[in-house]
């Protein structure tokens, strides 16, 4: 089983383009989930895509949504990426 959520699907990403029965590649080595549609697909798709009305619109995780930041930054909620100790993994 993956489980993936990133603030990327909900401005408009690859992965809030997919279909029922769209292809991914996932990469867990790697660390990536690659949608499997040629460019010109996802232009199509993109060119009439809408966002999302907010599911939470007050609270803690309205919150988090509105400062989050993209999955390969570590989705975290300060300006610029997750910062890991050298010496140490985080969980």
């Amino acid at each position: 089983m993956v489980a993936h959520v990133a603030p990327e699907a909900a401005v408009g990403g690859p992965l809030a383009l997919l279909k029922d029965g769209d292809r991914v590649r996932i990469d867990a080595d790697a660390k990536r989930i690659d949608v499997l549609l040629d460019d010109a697909e996802l232009a199509r798709r993109r060119a009439t895509w809408t966002a999302p009305q907010p599911r939470h619109r007050a609270g803690l995780l309205a919150k988090y949504a509105q400062s989050v930041g993209q999955a390969d930054l570590g989705a975290v909620t300060h300006a610029g990426g997750v910062e890991w100790p050298d010496s140490a993994v985080m969980l």
